[in-house]
């Protein structure tokens, strides 16, 4: 659909989207935490289904992505993957 926004809140850190690439795809832009948007294309020859279209590692909190169809083309999403990485420390034993 054309200029449709898709938004999408996580806490974590690693984030990818899927989607599919195909011949009547186009031009789109993803947007994180407010950010920057990030000018992509979705078009390919070939029909590939569940491809990374966009991937970030943010440091650990709360995140937003912004998905927005840049034109007359579709754009679709899979699914979502996003991810909490955090350090491992071990607990000292309480003394005795």
């Amino acid at each position: 659909m054309p200029d449709a926004v898709m938004n999408f809140s996580y806490y974590g850190t690693d984030i990818a989207l899927f989607g599919a690439k195909r011949a009547n795809h186009g031009n789109y832009q993803v947007q994180l935490d407010g950010g920057s948007a990030s000018a992509l294309n979705g078009t390919s020859a070939q029909s590939e289904f569940q491809q990374i279209i966009f991937s970030a590692s943010p440091t650990i909190g709360n995140h937003n992505i912004v998905l927005r169809n840049g034109g007359n083309s579709f754009l679709d999403v899979d699914y979502v993957s996003f991810y909490l990485h955090c350090e491992f420390r071990p607990v000292k034993p309480l003394p005795k």
